[in-house]
C-alpha cells in the first residue's frame, strides 16, 4: 500500500498508521523489514523472473542484483 503496487494508491506512512491504528514508527519497522527482505537475492531473482521489476523501481536495490537475476533467468 505505501508503494501503491498492483495499480493501487500510494499511502503514506501517515495514512497507514491511521487505517492499522497503529504508530508511524511501527509503520517505518514494518517497511523497512519488507524492503530488507525484498533486496535478499533468492527473494529478487524469483521477482525479477516473474516479470515485477516496478517493484525494485520503488525499492531501492542495488542494479548488480537486478542485471545478475535477469541474467540467471535468461539462463
Amino acid at each position: 500500500m505505501h508503494y501503491g503496487f498492483n495499480g493501487g494508491k500510494e499511502h503514506t506512512r501517515k495514512e497507514l498508521s491511521e487505517l492499522f491504528n497503529v504508530s508511524i514508527s511501527r509503520i517505518s519497522e514494518i517497511i523497512n523489514r519488507a524492503e530488507r527482505k525484498l533486496k535478499h537475492p533468492s527473494v529478487s531473482n524469483s521477482i525479477i523472473s516473474t516479470g515485477f521489476n516496478e517493484i525494485y523501481t520503488s525499492v531501492d536495490i542495488d542494479k548488480k542484483l537486478i542485471k545478475q537475476a535477469e541474467r540467471i533467468t535468461n539462463e
